[in-house]
């Protein structure tokens, strides 16, 4: 029983994790998962060349309106990237 209390903990500790993933880091794992590069995801999100950049390093932060056609051209609900 307590084996399953610890991996119940470790599972929990893993859900909060991805849940305070940043855009960036939640940007780099689909791109890691559907295997295209950050500039594959920026031209079919229909959004400006090294706009993920500027995220990154805390140059510009993303509108709503760039994470709804991110979540469109995705696919994916808007919730998983906020």
């Amino acid at each position: 029983m307590a084996s399953n209390i610890r991996s119940g903990g470790s599972q929990l500790a893993k859900c909060r994790e991805i849940i305070s993933m940043s855009l960036v880091e939640k940007i780099d794992a689909y791109c890691v998962k559907e295997g295209i590069t950050v500039k594959e995801f920026e031209r079919r999100c229909k959004i400006a060349n090294a706009t993920v950049h500027k995220w990154r390093v805390g140059l510009n932060q993303p509108s709503l309106k760039t994470i709804v056609k991110i979540s469109e051209a995705t696919g994916t609900e808007l919730g998983a990237w906020v």
